[in-house]
């Protein structure tokens, strides 16, 4: 959890002032500076397909050791990357760095948390990520208004670090060990034997999981708008003190929120978690898109309360609906399809605010998400459901 805290936190601090350092140190344009933010998020992708490929074959421990290290380099860089294109070069290996750790350190959790304890289990785990996307945006907005952006970088750098210390402390039970490496020993022997549900496309995406992936990814495509853009809109408001205060406030929602989400999916399943999840979500989006100071606050907080319940919901319903051999693959696919919207949201959204505005952007994406509750519940939940 602390080792993953530190590479989410490193993650969502850099996505959330990616675009200000390309608007106002780069010189280019909201969609370009859209692009430089979701760059990263490409890399991510990228990797996490070849991971879920090859994760039988490979050590977790031995993997985050070189992924860790590999992104306290490729973050430090940024302290050099002075042009647009070695900026856009640097995040997107940094970005294959990430996908890499967190798929590994979500998987080696996955399998720890015991069988009935599923849901509130891999709640706590992600809380974790939660904190760091909160928090992380906090410090590195408030540190890029008071201190300027080489700061934030060493902070994110030192951020990497503080990751790859935690990891030399983690201990693997040993009987989760052993089973971890008989189950991934039987899967790279059936290579050759594969079912039809396993072969081509289906090596890297878990069946089980693409209905989930695709709202979740539409879903992350929204958030990802109010990452990336929400400390350069709330600033342009007239409210510049609120820009990272509003992080913190989505941060205190989380963090008041998650542990009773875990419990609700194993007692009562995940329908009122993303029912709910999903209506607070997209009316924190519309809130926020006004432009009213008085309600950046709240609108935070419901974004918080959303963001909360729609992620730890559909996380639990991946892991507890997939194949236990098939664990990273299906929290490969769920992570592709997050960083997918990563990726798309905030080019999307900047080419939008070009077009209009910042408000009316925002006022889409609302309607985006309101979409998406009929996906949940003709689709997923209906699935889902006893015969």
């Amino acid at each position: 959890m602390v080792s993953n805290f530190f590479v989410a936190s490193n993650f969502y601090a850099l996505l959330s002032v990616s675009a200000s350092y390309a608007l106002s140190d780069l010189g280019v344009s909201e969609t370009a500076a859209g692009f430089g933010a979701g760059v990263f998020v490409i890399g991510s992708i990228a990797a996490r397909i070849i991971y879920s490929r090859y994760a039988a074959r490979i050590d977790f421990k031995k993997t985050l050791f070189i992924g860790i290290g590999a992104l306290i380099v490729f973050t430090a860089l940024l302290f050099i990357a002075k042009s647009f294109a070695i900026f856009c070069v640097v995040r997107f290996l940094a970005g294959a760095t990430f996908g890499v750790n967190n798929n590994a350190l979500m998987t080696m959790a996955s399998y720890i948390i015991p069988e009935k304890k599923k849901g509130e289990g891999t709640g706590w785990f992600n809380l974790s990520q939660v904190l760091g996307m909160a928090l992380g945006p906090f410090l590195a907005v408030y540190t890029m208004h008071q201190y300027g952006f080489t700061t934030v970088f060493l902070l994110e750098t030192l951020a990497a670090a503080a990751a790859f210390i935690a990891i030399i402390f983690v201990k693997i039970p040993t009987e989760t060990k052993q089973a971890i490496s008989a189950q991934m020993e039987n899967l790279a022997h059936r290579t050759a034997t594969l079912p039809p549900d396993e072969r081509g496309i289906w090596r890297v995406l878990e069946h089980s999981a693409i209905e989930v992936a695709i709202l979740c990814a539409i879903l992350s495509l929204c958030n990802n708008l109010y990452m990336s853009f929400a400390a350069v809109f709330v600033s342009g408001s007239g409210a510049a003190g609120l820009s990272s205060a509003i992080f913190l406030a989505s941060a205190g929602a989380m963090l008041l929120t998650r542990p009773f989400i875990g419990r609700t999916f194993d007692k009562h399943g995940p329908n009122a978690i993303m029912v709910f999840g999903l209506l607070v979500f997209a009316a924190g989006l519309f809130v926020l898109g006004r432009g009213i100071i008085p309600a950046f606050l709240p609108a935070a907080v419901l974004l918080g309360l959303g963001v909360s319940s729609w992620q730890g919901g559909s996380l639990a319903i991946v892991v507890t609906d997939a194949p236990r051999h098939r664990l990273h693959v299906a929290n490969s696919t769920y992570f592709i399809a997050l960083d997918l919207g990563a990726a798309l949201g905030p080019v999307l959204g900047g080419k939008i605010i070009e077009h209009t505005s910042y408000g009316a952007a925002y006022a889409i994406f609302a309607g985006i998400a309101i979409l998406c509750l009929p996906l949940y519940i003709f689709v997923i939940a209906k699935k889902r459901r006893p015969a």
